[in-house]
């Protein structure tokens, strides 16, 4: 038979399009990074947010334990003479008078603090009602700072001086000639007084 004249056909598959494999590299690096950049800026704005908060709350819980401190003088014609926050909280919760004796076998009975309002020390229902278990805490975890003002030591009118620490957590108080805190310098300016 005589070789055939029509052209041959190729066995090998038709050529297809060249297929993209998917995002470079820096492609890649650039969306990485964009999504890096809103995270932090999202963070940033969300942190300011929760600051702003706690210090609000902060000022919230010493208005509620100034009407609390200014009943209980009403009533007992004076202030709780302690420097000891767990003190202070039994003199609100009706555990103590005013003077710095403790008489545990006193009751004197009138609760004048909402204290379900405030974060405790231990909110365990069990120790809520224990003398010296409780104190109260701010928004960093810190106990609120009291200062009971007593005429004995040279203040002219028996007063307190409550603050929180806040931010930074530390208490680093100075007070002025009248007794109030000072909060120009740089050390208490991050503090929470009323």
């Amino acid at each position: 038979m005589p070789p055939s004249s029509a052209p041959s056909r190729s066995l090998s598959a038709p050529r297809a399009k060249p297929v993209s494999a998917g995002f470079t590299l820096i492609e890649l690096l650039t969306v990485i990074t964009i999504i890096g950049i809103l995270a932090s800026i999202a963070f940033t704005v969300m942190s300011g947010i929760n600051q702003k908060k706690n210090i609000a709350r902060a000022q919230a819980d010493i208005k509620l334990i100034e009407v609390a401190l200014d009943a209980f003088k009403r009533q007992y014609g004076d202030y709780p003479q302690t420097q000891v926050d767990t003190e202070m909280f039994d003199a609100l919760m009706g555990r103590r008078g005013p003077s710095q004796a403790f008489n545990s076998s006193a009751s004197y009975g009138k609760v004048f603090l909402d204290y379900g309002r405030l974060t405790l020390t231990n909110p365990d229902p069990k120790t809520v009602n224990s003398v010296g278990a409780n104190a109260i805490v701010d928004p960093w975890g810190q106990h609120y700072v009291y200062v009971y003002k007593s005429p004995a030591i040279g203040w002219k009118n028996p007063n307190y001086t409550l603050y929180s620490s806040g931010p930074d957590t530390k208490a680093h108080v100075t007070f002025d000639n009248q007794g109030f805190p000072i909060t120009s310098d740089s050390t208490n300016s991050d503090n929470i007084n009323p």
